[in-house]
């Protein structure tokens, strides 16, 4: 599994240039902007940020009320947070502590709710202690057009061509399926097929995902739970980033995912074929993806957060997104599949990922 910390200080932004409009510096004050500046601008590893944050550190000594220079620094921790820097998490937490000063002394700023969501999914990165934990993306909430749309191929698997809109509150979803090193981490043993640490886990039931995700929820003191089905089509479309593509992340379904004709009928490390809009592997191929909701036909009508049906069809509860041993057209990101309540019975080739709410 990709480092958390590391990857995700690189993928949230790329600082090019800061700004300091709020601010009315003195000449030394200035010079040590511009030093700040520079470090920036030639970053090629997190000991520039560091000088960048001690030269803006220099400048608050000047102008200990400019917001602008307080923006500046969060900005730099959250970019090395992941760093040999900045060990236990201490980028996040300093990276949120000026986010919040930002807002403090600006709290007028056209930013402001961009700040806050971010100085909440830095809290969530900030808490990562259990290497059983997944890395988890934020997903900002939207309203999107679920079911079989155009670029879908006008398909008709239980029912998904019955268009309807659906608005999503903001949730966090797992940035890669889970693993066989964390199923194990939790559970001890490993029931997969193809064994690996870094091979997502498969042959699982959902009701041996809910035993996992109660474990897993009180070693960590956290909520995680399975995504909806609503949420998990959202996530893998692109959320509010979507280009409309037929798979998840392309309208090229090697780029995205393995199936059938690329996979050699096996299982891949997560996180080796290209990400989605939103940073997020996997969800077209390599192993199916149990959501929480029973399966049932969709009905036409807008919704809000949708938890899926009371009951589904002989019990079935639905999973998403195609395996390694799928043909391509099982890996469009409105198809539909389901798996029932079996004793005994595990499904080849499917496995998950975890969802979390942003509050």
């Amino acid at each position: 599994m990709k480092n958390l910390l590391y990857l995700t200080g690189i993928l949230l932004f790329t600082i090019t240039t800061t700004y300091a409009q709020d601010c009315n510096l003195n000449e030394d004050a200035q010079s040590y902007f511009v030093r700040a500046n520079a470090a920036i601008k030639g970053a090629k590893i997190n000991e520039d940020y560091l000088k960048a944050i001690e030269e803006f550190k220099k400048v608050l000594e000047y102008a200990p009320n400019c917001p602008d220079i307080y923006y500046n620094i969060a900005m730099c921790y959250e970019k090395s947070a992941g760093s040999e820097l900045f060990k236990g998490n201490k980028g996040y937490s300093e990276a949120i502590k000026y986010y919040q000063k930002y807002l403090e002394l600006k709290p007028n700023a056209t930013d402001k709710q961009q700040v806050k969501n971010k100085i909440i999914e830095l809290k969530y990165y900030a808490e990562q202690t259990n290497p059983a934990e997944p890395e988890m993306v934020f997903v900002q909430g939207g309203t999107f057009l679920m079911g079989n749309t155009k670029e879908q191929g006008l398909h008709d698997t239980f029912g998904e061509i019955k268009q309807h809109q659906v608005t999503l509150s903001s949730f966090y979803i797992g940035k890669y399926e889970v693993t066989q090193g964390q199923w194990k981490a939790i559970m001890g043993k490993n029931p997969s097929m193809f064994k690996g640490d870094n091979l997502p886990v498969d042959y699982v039931r959902w009701e041996d995902v809910q035993e996992f995700i109660v474990r897993l929820n009180a070693a960590t003191g956290k909520q995680y739970r399975l995504p909806t089905e609503a949420e998990w089509e959202y996530t893998a479309r692109g959320g509010n980033k979507t280009s409309f593509y037929r798979y998840s992340g392309s309208n090229i379904v090697d780029d995205v995912g393995w199936y059938k004709e690329n996979s050699g009928k096996e299982m891949h490390p997560v996180g080796t074929k290209l990400p989605n809009e939103l940073g997020i592997y996997d969800m077209s191929g390599n192993v199916w993806e149990w959501c929480n909701d029973f399966m049932n036909y969709y009905e036409t009508h807008a919704q809000t957060n949708p938890q899926g049906p009371l009951k589904g069809i002989g019990g079935w509860h639905v999973y998403r997104g195609g395996s390694c041993n799928s043909k391509e057209k099982l890996l469009r990101v409105s198809y539909r599949e389901h798996g029932g309540n079996i004793d005994n019975y595990h499904y080849k080739y499917t496995g998950f990922r975890l969802a979390h709410n942003a509050e």
